[in-house]
């Protein structure tokens, strides 16, 4: 189902319209561009709880009940950088560290060269988020062999 049915079913639930505000002033319904959550449509933010995937048919779960649990499986695909969304506190680096954090970057400082950094980047194959999945390791490769300041972005 649409996020459009969504919309609707909300409206409807709540006896509002899309730009509207309950008669209580608890629900206001808008709609957004953009949720961060495009792999599990359709997706509500509800008291700043992102719900997602929502059965637009069930209204009552979505408002009155927690999210459930974000799959950490997409397909083959395993999420990694998004694992810990809602578990650890995005503004706070000690609780980042306590669930792991900097582990890999004080492993690659500390124990290895920066070719065998690029093998393990390699070996992960991880991409870039520029849209042509240029892999990240090859990137890291070439700059490395550019004379003078070197800038990745």
């Amino acid at each position: 189902m649409s996020a459009d049915a969504l919309l609707a079913g909300v409206g409807e639930h709540l006896a509002i319209h899309p730009g509207e505000t309950t008669p209580d002033g608890v629900y206001t319904v808008e709609p957004v561009r953009c949720l961060g959550l495009g792999d599990r449509t359709p997706a509500a933010v509800v008291n700043l709880q992102r719900h997602a995937p929502v059965d637009p048919a069930d209204t009552e779960s979505l408002l009155f009940e927690p999210p459930s649990p974000a799959r950490l499986r997409i397909g083959r695909l395993v999420k990694v950088a998004l694992a810990d969304v809602g578990v650890v506190d995005p503004t706070s680096l000690d609780d980042y560290r306590a669930q792991g954090g900097l582990a890999a970057l004080r492993k690659a400082l500390r124990e290895m060269n920066p070719l065998q950094v690029i093998g393990e980047v390699k070996a992960s194959k991880l991409v870039g988020r520029g849209g042509a999945a240029f892999l990240t390791a090859l990137k890291w490769k070439l700059a490395g062999r550019n004379p003078g300041p070197r800038y990745v972005i």
